[in-house]
């Protein structure tokens, strides 16, 4: 490329960030320069958009409905279970999911608690 088709660009990092920089072009075994070119140029990460979310909703939405209808239609068309017998145990699904779905952020915060008080402390047994 000639001298004429090129543009130099300058920034300022910190001098951890210069280092880490550093650290991870020669782990690479390119230039500073080489390794920064190749990071920002380099395809972007797939993050997903709203319009993604949205539409995963959608497609998880409209397979929890197909299941809804599945579970009322398998059972009935077999004549095992009446209608009935269906919703009462739909609407106990329904409270324990809505009970769960409000209990939601303390099972969380419990959860988080229980991992952030695990600890290395002891080795983990030997194999046998």
């Amino acid at each position: 490329m000639e001298e004429k088709d090129q543009r130099m660009l300058n920034f300022k990092v910190s001098v951890e960030e210069a280092e880490t920089i550093d650290a991870a072009a020669k782990a690479g075994n390119m230039t500073r320069s080489d390794y920064l070119r190749s990071r920002v140029l380099a395809a972007p990460a797939l993050t997903p958009t709203t319009s993604d979310i949205e539409r995963l909703l959608r497609h998880l939405v409209y397979i929890a409905s197909r299941t809804h209808v599945a579970v009322y239609a398998i059972p009935e068309a077999a004549g095992t279970i009446s209608t009935k017998q269906l919703r009462e145990m739909y609407e106990g699904a329904r409270t324990a999911g809505l009970e769960y779905m409000a209990e939601l952020a303390e099972r969380m915060a419990k959860a988080e608690t229980y991992i952030a008080s695990q600890s290395r402390k002891n080795k983990p047994p030997e194999a046998a």
